[in-house]
């Protein structure tokens, strides 16, 4: 029962995650498989876009759109993203 609980959790999460509009570098490196460093880096040398909005630290927080998330998956770098976080738009569109 346990085993059967801590899956349901899990997709009670993608399924969540299929509306939001935006993710944390922290949420973006644990879809990836990476680290946030390594998210961080790829803003910084310009392979993610990332918006910085002025809430949550002393130098706000970093949020990446989710279109740049089906960029990551197209060039390989983000194979590990589940599709039913990726196809949200779809849904939304009827397709």
């Amino acid at each position: 029962m346990p085993c059967l609980l801590e899956r349901l959790e899990s997709l009670r999460e993608i399924v969540a995650g299929r509306h939001k509009a935006q993710f944390t570098t922290a949420e973006v490196a644990e879809l990836t498989g990476r680290s946030e460093y390594t998210v961080r880096r790829w803003i910084t040398e310009g392979k993610l876009h990332a918006i910085r909005i002025s809430e949550g630290g002393p130098r706000g927080r970093l949020l990446v759109p989710r279109d740049e998330l089906n960029k990551l998956v197209a060039t390989g770098m983000g194979s590990q993203i589940p599709a039913a976080t990726l196809d949200a738009r779809n849904h939304r569109e009827g397709t």
